[in-house]
């Protein structure tokens, strides 16, 4: 487990597109002065040179490669893992490539929890998300709790290993998994995790442990020794691990969803992203174009401290939307609302099933 990178300088180091990047990188590798880098970046962080930005990408000992910005916001970056290049402080060497002991692992490219620490926000807490990519370190955010901690699923292999290794520690994984009647794979506990860190109920009732640590979970089918309890019996483990895949392969965008979202007036001029204003499932755009059949609570949605709409559209305030860039809106407006949908069910499952107990 660790931090997301630090890039250093966002606007330097990160771009919204792989083109961009790669001439980017263009430039810096046939700089003949420090100006010429200087002038991408602007500034340097402390123990960053424009000598070694471009000594970095020299040694070609790099990737090119998309990371994990905010959510559903993806952008490039270069990447090396070497401190005080074109990344300030690289981490996440385990989210790099393939998962290769593919008859342990269904899920090919590794994948990982974030989650942030000491949560403040008067919102429900909701600081829990997933990443196949290199996250930043602001990926999840609160106010004067900014950081974004990635657990990956699998470990990269190191010295004479060859196969990558479950993510878990040994006695915990024990302690987590010891009254079930067959063990669950490695898959099958993320998605456990994930799917009840995404149940209101749990959420609400855990509000305040929630927010004071990092975010932990029942030992599954554990007797109950109080009414205080949060029992997750075998049948609501299974719940929770097809509840929390369903949330995985959504929020990693491999299944696809799109909205009926449409644009007004439906002509393909004017879609520069403006002053953003959001009234009653029509957002104002810029003050010639509208993007209508965004629900309210879509809208409202949140992820890991942000307004998850609200804070792509400011994030790229100025672009011109592209045809993908609005068919990705109507795909992440569609799994938002089926992530509501999921934790609907959730709640309701949860509530029947906590009844049963009592």
């Amino acid at each position: 487990m660790g931090t997301g990178l630090e890039s250093g300088n966002d606007d330097g180091a990160i771009t919204l597109t792989k083109s961009e990047l790669q001439k980017r990188i263009d430039i810096v590798k046939s700089a003949t002065n420090d100006n010429q880098i200087f002038d991408i970046w602007g500034k340097f962080s402390s123990g960053q040179s424009a000598e070694k930005i471009q000594n970095d990408v020299l040694s070609n000992d790099g990737i090119v490669t998309a990371i994990s910005y905010r959510p559903f916001d993806i952008r490039w970056t270069f990447y090396s893992g070497k401190s005080c290049g074109w990344i300030f402080r690289p981490r996440n060497k385990n989210i790099i490539g393939q998962v290769i002991n593919s008859e342990t692992s269904p899920i090919g490219n590794n994948i990982g929890l974030v989650f942030a620490k000491q949560t403040t926000s008067r919102f429900e807490w909701d600081g829990i998300f997933i990443s196949d990519k290199v996250i930043v370190k602001h990926y999840v955010d609160y106010p004067a709790k900014s950081t974004g901690y990635f657990a990956p699923l699998y470990l990269r292999p190191e010295g004479l290993e060859t196969k990558w290794q479950p993510n878990f520690n040994a006695e915990k994984f024990e302690h987590l998994t010891k009254f079930l009647t067959e063990k669950p794979t490695p898959i099958e506990v993320l998605d456990y995790i994930y799917g009840i860190l995404f149940d209101p109920v749990y959420r609400i009732r855990f509000s305040e442990y929630l927010r004071r640590d990092f975010p932990r979970v029942p030992v599954i089918n554990a007797p109950k020794e109080s009414d205080d309890d949060f029992v997750v019996t075998e049948e609501m483990f299974h719940f929770y691990v097809i509840a929390g895949e369903r949330l995985r392969k959504l929020h990693l965008m491999q299944t696809k969803t799109p909205a009926p979202i449409e644009i007004a007036p439906p002509t393909a001029t004017d879609l520069e992203i403006g002053a953003i204003k959001y009234k009653d499932g029509v957002l104002q755009l810029n003050p010639s174009k509208q993007i209508t059949g965004i629900p309210e609570e879509v809208w409202n949605y949140r992820i890991g401290g942000y307004q998850v709409l609200d804070k792509w559209f400011k994030s790229h305030k100025r672009m011109t939307m592209t045809i993908d860039d609005f068919d990705h809106i109507a795909n992440v407006v569609g799994l938002l609302a089926e992530t509501i949908k999921i934790q609907d069910d959730l709640r309701e499952l949860t509530a029947k099933l906590n009844k049963q107990q009592h």
